[in-house]
């Protein structure tokens, strides 16, 4: 229970419903430092605690500081030295929620986890799999492709099934006082701007380099590589006779690339560390809409399987700005068939 409406809502859906429902918060960080955090602070854990009094459930909170630095925040820092744009939502459901918490379950005599988010886990044909919520506009499917598939059958989404103002007015009838709480839109750990949160870490990463087009002509100098990312138009500091975006970054050389929307457009790319929720042999050679980011809509493209942790895809036209450190998440319909960790992308 991280003391939004989700969440608390999906708690009372489930204690309506005859479960015997126990509230699981976590602590990510010094509660001392409010400012460092846009949720999972101390004001949410009390919102936490008041909603499982008011729905007459046990509340207990799980000291995860040591597991989300290793898990999430360090990673988050890594992939950014490394010229990628991370996904830490992705990190903190595959490790902390359904992992850590998850081997939680013995402990607390539980049956199931349940969260708050916007997904479905369905029966499709006999085989229990990973499905896109009802809500299109808020589905979170894609942060969630990472999750074993032996633990979806372990995995409740009450909210799954909702449209998010539906999940609002149960709140409200039932007198929950986040049923208007505010969603938190930012990286969760974070106060204020990623750059500044990343420079207080990793303080070699302020050293400039170079700007460079794609034949490596040298036309700029940047402050750190971590400020940019593939697609960025904003803030490059260079006068140009056309549009240029951030088409490339190099760590080794400490350069970012930049280029015309044109050199944006790929057709290829290839995965790693991936998680597939079917069967290979129904994925490879075949064409499915795989999705390169959270809110892109998905693109048609040929799937072939290298090895069980790493795909290739080959888009059936151009799209336009593949990010390594992504995720590209593979979609049947409403389903989700697995996904991995973009590393590059080719045209």
């Amino acid at each position: 229970m991280s003391g939004g409406v989700d969440s608390s809502t999906s708690a009372a859906i489930l204690k309506r419903k005859g479960f015997d429902v126990i509230g699981i918060s976590y602590r990510i960080g010094d509660y001392r430092d409010e400012k460092r955090r846009k949720c999972c602070n101390i004001s949410d854990l009390l919102d936490a605690i008041e909603v499982a009094r008011k729905l007459g459930i046990s509340h207990y909170v799980i000291d995860l500081r040591e597991d989300f630095r290793k898990h999430v925040v360090e990673p988050f820092i890594e992939e950014y030295k490394k010229g990628r744009t991370p996904n830490p939502c992705i990190l903190c459901n595959q490790f902390i929620k359904f992992e850590v918490l998850f081997n939680k379950l013995k402990d607390l005599e539980a049956d199931f986890i349940a969260t708050g988010h916007y997904a479905r886990i369905l029966n499709f044909n006999g085989e229990i799999g990973l499905a896109k919520g009802i809500d299109e506009s808020k589905d979170q499917s894609y942060f969630l492709f990472s999750i074993p598939k032996e633990k979806l059958s372990k995995i409740l989404f009450p909210v799954g099934e909702l449209k998010k103002e539906e999940v609002r007015k149960i709140a409200e009838e039932i007198g929950l006082h986040v049923s208007r709480k505010t969603e938190s839109q930012d990286i969760c750990f974070i106060e204020g701007s990623y750059k500044d949160f990343v420079r207080s870490y990793i303080s070699d990463l302020n050293s400039s380099g170079y700007i460079k087009d794609s034949e490596g002509n040298v036309i700029g100098e940047h402050n750190g590589i971590f400020n940019y990312t593939i697609g960025q138009r904003r803030g490059l500091g260079i006068s140009w006779r056309e549009p240029l975006y951030v088409v490339g970054i190099n760590p080794r050389e400490n350069s970012v690339i930049i280029g015309t929307n044109k050199e944006l457009m790929k057709r290829k790319l290839r995965a790693s560390r991936a998680n597939f929720l079917v069967p290979l042999e129904r994925i490879d050679g075949k064409i499915f809409e795989v999705k390169i980011r959270y809110r892109n809509k998905g693109e048609k493209g040929l799937v072939k399987i290298i090895s069980e942790k790493s795909f290739e895809v080959e888009f059936l036209k151009e799209v336009r700005a593949i990010t390594p450190g992504q995720a590209a998440v593979i979609y049947d319909g409403e389903r989700v068939l697995g996904g991995g960790w973009i590393d590059e992308a080719e045209s």
